[in-house]
């Protein structure tokens, strides 16, 4: 972006859309105030305010001018602020109906560039949101509010003209009404929401550009005093027009599946833990001593049978064990519906990169590349850390600097199976369990563990994007874990293998392994097929001629 300074103004014009330019004012009368905004270059050749932002104190939190007592300004029209001095974009003072610079001689506090880096377009034209130099030139900007009964939908030209008013669709017409309504010209913005994908599909077949809003970097919807279904349109109008929508991956069918899949291995975990911990309670409340070991396993169930209950707490145990019994075998069922994934396309060929990490096993190897998706979108390893929220926060601001804790943003899932991840590489590998007692002299032992995580999905990211084998691996372990792989998995899912055949196979394509046909690990011998048993079945594998 090019940046102008030009006395109490700072303007930002928006590369992809020239026609228009983001800008900072600081009021004379009152430098505290900070006015921040869209400008749209008119018809008139003019800049003009199209859509404020904000309205803040300066360096305070966000707050536009409906939270200051103020109604929003309306959408599409100049807005003078009453407390700023009219400013034409070359540091001109400006005549503030038609917007254009009064011919006055240039005071000398304001520097004026002879070759300014921000040019205002020659004509007016309708902006082009393309994807491709082949893509229909935009027309209609769409908006759509999606709630569990209706959608909000509406469009407006580039004028800001609305030749689609806000109206609400029923959501079991929405289909009929999109394929008769929505065309190749039109660009539409959904805000991300739990029904959002459905309408995707639905919608993007039938437009030109179809994107989908972060909900939560959409601050003026969530954070508006004036929040009705027609205002959101608006703004998310006014955002699309200018190409500024904070966009979210939109993940191909068989990742939103997966994710589907694990999150509804979450929910059954979090009620086993529910069922459980009311166990506990009835311990600790009867203020009895329960044997070792889990509470509910094989050998501890006689001695619950042996306890005097008083009638509605016996029929309450009874039902919270059924429960967890129930939905353990419910996730046992996922489990392996999972393993049998982690042998199937497109999962198979990240997965087995993956289990040569330490701490990797089958269930947080698919929780991983579940949020993950592609690799490819994350250009460093840094953005996959802040993508699981494990990215240390920062406050560096004049002359303060002060560090804070992880974000925490992005995706909780991924950031619960990293962590997970580390402290099975802190109890199984020793290098990671010498880098977790280094840091753990100068950190809080949680600390350490979410250093150890972090570094860990940095090596996943430098193993997934590069197709590179693990630094610090030891083709032995990483061939106990192959065979561990294969018992997970059932006879379809090994698809004509023995469980030894498999697990060279998974060597093999790590370009490891080939003379392993035995190993020892706790002290018992296991056997691996030889490689060319495996190259029999698996002819891809053999290098080239």
């Amino acid at each position: 972006m090019s940046v102008t300074r030009l006395g109490i103004w700072h303007f930002t014009q928006l590369p992809k859309s020239p026609s228009f330019a983001q800008f900072q004012i600081f009021a004379p009368r009152t430098p505290s105030r900070v006015y921040a905004g869209l400008l749209e270059y008119s018809c008139c050749g003019a800049w003009q305010v199209c859509y404020p932002l904000s309205d803040t104190d300066a360096g305070s939190a966000h707050l536009g001018p409906e939270r200051l007592g103020r109604p929003s300004p309306a959408y599409g029209t100049t807005k003078a602020f009453p407390s700023v001095e009219p400013v034409g974009l070359l540091g001109h003072p400006a005549d503030i109906k038609s917007g254009t610079p009064l011919a006055v001689d240039e005071p000398v506090s304001v520097g004026v560039s002879l070759d300014p880096k921000i040019h205002a377009p020659p004509t007016h034209k309708e902006c082009s949101m393309k994807s491709d130099a082949e893509s229909i030139p935009i027309q209609r900007f769409i908006a759509i509010d999606l709630h569990k009964k209706y959608v909000m939908i509406g469009g407006q030209n580039k004028r800001k003209d609305w030749v689609l008013r806000p109206r609400k669709v029923r959501m079991s017409r929405f289909r009929d009404w999109a394929a008769k309504n929505l065309r190749p010209g039109d660009a539409v913005v959904i805000e991300a929401t739990s029904n959002t994908w459905d309408i995707y599909d639905l919608v993007a077949p039938l437009v030109t550009k179809t994107v989908v809003a972060h909900p939560g970097k959409v601050r003026q919807i969530a954070e508006a005093r004036v929040k009705t279904d027609k205002e959101d349109i608006k703004r998310l109008i006014t955002l699309l027009i200018a190409d500024v929508v904070p966009e979210v991956w939109v993940p191909p069918m068989h990742v939103r599946e997966l994710r589907s899949l694990v999150s509804f291995r979450w929910r059954l975990s979090k009620q086993i833990t529910m069922s459980k911990n009311r166990l506990h309670s009835v311990i600790q409340s009867a203020n009895l001593n329960p044997p070792q070991g889990k509470i509910l396993a094989d050998k501890n169930l006689s001695w619950w049978q042996q306890q005097k209950f008083s009638e509605l707490t016996d029929f309450q145990v009874q039902l919270d064990q059924q429960i967890v019994e129930q939905l353990e075998a419910h996730k046992a069922n996922i489990d392996q519906k999972l393993a049998i994934m982690s042998n199937s396309k497109p999962w198979a060929d990240d997965i087995v990169f993956l289990m040569q990490i330490p701490g990797f096993g089958i269930i947080f190897s698919m929780i991983v590349l579940s949020a993950i998706g592609d690799i490819s979108r994350f250009e460093r390893p840094k953005k996959l850390a802040g993508y699981a929220g494990l990215g240390a926060g920062v406050h560096d601001s004049g002359e303060k600097h002060q560090e804070k804790s992880i974000t925490k943003e992005g995706r909780k899932e991924l950031r619960w199976a990293m962590v997970e991840v580390a402290w099975g590489a802190v109890r199984s590998d020793p290098y990671w369990k010498t880098e977790y007692n280094r840091l753990s002299k100068s950190k809080h032992p949680n600390k350490a563990i979410v250093a150890i995580a972090r570094r860990l999905l940095v090596a996943v990211w430098h193993i997934l994007s590069k197709r590179e084998p693990y630094q610090h691996f030891d083709e032995e372990i990483i061939a106990y874990k192959m065979i561990t792989w294969s018992q997970r998995m059932n006879e379809e899912a090994l698809k004509g293998m023995t469980r030894q055949q498999f697990a060279k196979y998974g060597l093999l394509r790590l370009g490891i392994g080939e003379d392993i046909t035995r190993i020892h690990h706790n002290g018992k011998p296991r056997r691996i097929a030889p490689t060319e048993e495996v190259l029999s079945l698996k002819p891809e594998l053999r290098p080239p001629k």
